[in-house]
């Protein structure tokens, strides 16, 4: 990718906020090529690390609120991500991203492969309307969901630290081995859906779990969201499920479904884990409503 030219770099006042832990550390150990790829564009750029999970939100707020920050990067993965987008969401600043994380889904649905490419873009790109959504007052970029996905999102914060690229795949497996579809309210459209069910997941983009297209076909930018509705699956059934989700063929099963919506609400029988981008958490009701076009996110140009 080219040099930008100071003409192209953006006006504004830049934060980027990285996140050390990211990938295993990977993202530690790449900030000083960052730092050399935004002296070599002639882009300034303030950059600050996340001193604990959870920091990145309150960075951004403070950022945009009171620091007078125009964009904001985030330098990490999906967690990453999701922090910054519940920081900056409601002003007027732009996001951009630097994947690198382990996952990077949210990126890969905005079209960002490399991550020195996406870095360069970020001090240099034009920002396009993106959809979000929130659940309960939370903010998600990529996706929400309960059922074994959200079970999965816990056991994978053991799996990251001593399987490493596998991780997702493992946690995956073992999570599946065990779970059983429990019983969900899902009341959408004016349909009431009742009964035990593996997942529901209200996806923005077409990818979670690093690869898996739980979605296929969805998009960003259309003003809704896919839901994913997986019903009372045996072990065997959820073994095939998760072989065919990385094609997104898993959406010809008979016992799955998948709906274009702009709200809809889940309902577990008390408080049980959920996931929000891939971030554990614990609800009994999920209240989610699609925000159409409202983040502005640096984006290549669609081809």
């Amino acid at each position: 990718m080219s040099i930008p030219s100071v003409t192209d770099l953006h006006p504004g006042r830049l934060l980027a906020i990285v996140n050390p832990t990211a990938a295993r550390g990977g993202a530690a150990r790449r900030l000083k090529e960052l730092i050399a790829i935004y002296r070599e564009t002639g882009a300034r750029v303030d950059i600050t690390q996340t001193p604990a999970t959870g920091e990145a939100v309150r960075l951004a707020r403070e950022a945009v609120a009171t620091e007078g920050y125009t964009r904001v990067i985030a330098v990490g993965g999906d967690g990453t991500v999701h922090e910054v987008v519940n920081g900056v969401l409601g002003s007027d600043a732009e996001l951009a991203i630097v994947p690198l994380g382990s996952a990077n889904d949210f990126a890969h649905a905005l079209g960002l492969r490399d991550w020195r490419a996406a870095a360069r873009l970020a001090v240099s790109g034009k920002a396009r309307p993106v959809d979000i959504a929130i659940a309960n007052g939370r903010a998600f970029a990529n996706c929400v969901g309960a059922g074994v996905d959200a079970a999965g999102a816990r056991v994978l914060e053991t799996h990251k630290r001593i399987v490493g690229p596998l991780a997702y795949l493992t946690a995956a497996i073992q999570t599946l081995a065990v779970y059983r579809p429990r019983p969900l309210r899902v009341h959408v459209d004016g349909e009431t859906i009742i009964g035990p069910h593996l997942l529901v997941v209200a996806a923005n983009g077409e990818r979670f779990g690093k690869g898996m297209r739980i979605a296929p076909g969805a998009r960003i930018d259309d003003g809704v969201l896919d839901l994913c509705i997986i019903g009372n699956t045996t072990l065997a059934e959820g073994i095939v499920l998760l072989a065919r989700v990385y094609s997104g063929t898993h959406v010809t099963r008979p016992k799955v479904r998948l709906l274009k919506v702009r709200e809809v609400v889940i309902e577990q029988e008390r408080s049980l884990p959920v996931q929000f981008d891939g971030e554990p958490a614990q609800a009994e009701r999920l209240e989610i409503r699609c925000l159409p076009g409202a983040l502005p996110v640096v984006a290549p140009a669609p081809a």
